[in-house]
């Protein structure tokens, strides 16, 4: 038996596989027979070991990964307004209301790219 979170070493060393979450099994089988199900239930990247749980947010890859990318340009858009915002109250710095529309796309394909 081996305890481990990266999918890559359970891979080269096991023959079955069983992934549990809060105490539970939730699937069993070989690599090739969990794959099939990644597409459904949860996806794992092999590369780093990470296992992206998705039993509550039934989404595909592609999915998830685009609502990840939604979520960090946002964020990343928030943050560049209030540095911005801040830089005028406090520094007294002067907005040019013509290159904001820049700094937006710049921000955006910052983040996005």
């Amino acid at each position: 038996m081996l305890t481990t979170q990266v999918m890559s070493e359970a891979e080269e060393l096991c023959d079955e596989i069983l992934i549990m979450h809060k105490g539970r099994a939730i699937a069993q089988g070989d690599l090739k027979s969990l794959k099939l199900l990644s597409r459904q239930v949860y996806d794992v990247d092999r590369d780093n070991g990470i296992f992206y749980e998705m039993l509550t947010y039934p989404l595909s890859r592609a999915e998830f990964l685009a609502g990840k990318v939604a979520f960090n340009v946002l964020l990343a858009v928030l943050q560049a307004t209030v540095t911005v915002g801040l830089a005028a109250a406090i520094l007294g710095v002067k907005l040019k209301p013509t290159l904001l529309p820049l700094l937006f796309v710049g921000v955006v394909l910052g983040t996005a790219g």
